[in-house]
């Protein structure tokens, strides 16, 4: 018989918390986002170019904010 079952009924299951952690692979692309948001502001102030061109570096410094961290359940062992 299972440990978790004690005379016919289910015993409450302990609350088993997860794991959360720095995702590298965002907080890189945060930083790229960054350092190039930086290098296409400079480019449209002195070189007056489009404005559009900070859109990509926005889009991967937003990506990489969002994602910064990494939720992991745990691991369950199997019953057998």
């Amino acid at each position: 018989m299972p440990d978790n079952i004690k005379g016919g009924q289910n015993a409450p299951a302990r609350p088993v918390a997860s794991k959360r952690s720095v995702d590298f692979a965002s907080a890189a692309l945060l930083a790229v986002g960054i350092a190039s948001g930086v290098v296409a502001y400079s480019l449209t102030v002195s070189d007056d170019i489009t404005a559009l061109i900070l859109v990509p570096s926005v889009v991967a410094a937003t990506i990489g904010a969002f994602n910064i961290t990494k939720t992991t359940a745990p691991r369950t062992r199997g019953t057998r």
